[in-house]
């Protein structure tokens, strides 16, 4: 009996083809959520960043999220697990960026701001990803989940040897995410699994993108969309329909919901 299910948003909920949420999906987590299954988002956004894109207007009453790629984790209000950065180390960081005249993205448990004001290398990291805005302000020592930094890759090494502890991983031609270790969207599912009292074997985790595949780390189930990567299609115990196929809620229903 699956009790539990994590979801990520982008190419996942959203159809980044058509640019909407896909209906049939969010009707059948609702029929899932009233069948007595627990609902969770799980996605590289951060709070402030799927807040402002809708997901959280869709009549579906969320048990909770994942969000940062598994560095923060959340049961209705309340945030349960977190993977903070060091103070020392985030102040550090930002200023080599402004040394380099970088601009960069702080994100804190439930909000993200800028560092400086936008450049041309964040326009074209914003030609990818849409993001709603943020304020720029300085680093006041508040807790960091994330970093990013918005540079071309000739800038890898020189931020790499001054931080060797950190992780770095790039997803854009000019946008890098830094972390003090690798995340896991699977180590923030169990920490919500492990507050409930449910088994890795009762929960599933719906996804697409390379990120989704560390589900596997917390739930025992992982469905890969139609429309996602061959990696992660090959890693997955399931592959459902596409997303504009009707891929959640047939995904659902194969599990019995």
């Amino acid at each position: 009996m699956i009790k539990a299910a994590f979801f990520d948003i982008d190419c996942t909920l959203y159809s980044w083809a058509n640019r909407r949420y896909v209906e049939s999906g969010v009707k059948a987590i609702k029929a899932a959520q009233k069948k007595g299954l627990k609902v969770f988002l799980c996605t590289s956004r951060p709070y402030h960043s799927m807040y402002h894109f809708g997901v959280m207007d869709l009549g579906i009453h969320w048990d909770g999220w994942v969000a940062c790629a598994g560095g923060v984790s959340c049961i209705k209000n309340k945030i349960i697990y977190e993977e903070p950065l060091d103070e020392k180390t985030v102040r550090s960081f930002v200023k080599l960026a402004q040394k380099e005249g970088l601009m960069m993205q702080l994100v804190t448990p439930k909000s993200r701001y800028y560092t400086a004001e936008k450049n041309e290398y964040y326009q074209k990291f914003a030609e990818t990803f849409e993001e709603p805005d943020a304020p720029v302000h300085p680093y006041h020592g508040k807790r960091v989940s994330t970093m990013l930094l918005f540079a071309p890759e000739s800038y890898d090494e020189e931020f790499k040897q001054a931080f060797p502890q950190l992780s770095f991983f790039r997803f854009h031609e000019y946008g890098i995410e830094v972390t003090d270790q690798p995340k896991s969207k699977g180590r923030g599912a169990k920490a919500i699994l492990d507050a409930l009292g449910i088994s890795k074997d009762e929960a599933i985790g719906f996804g697409d993108d390379y990120a989704d595949i560390t589900m596997k780390d917390g739930v025992g189930t992982f469905v890969a969309m139609g429309n996602a990567r061959e990696e992660v299609k090959k890693e997955a115990n399931f592959i459902t329909a596409d997303i504009d196929d009707d891929g959640i809620a047939k995904g659902l229903a194969h599990f019995g919901y």
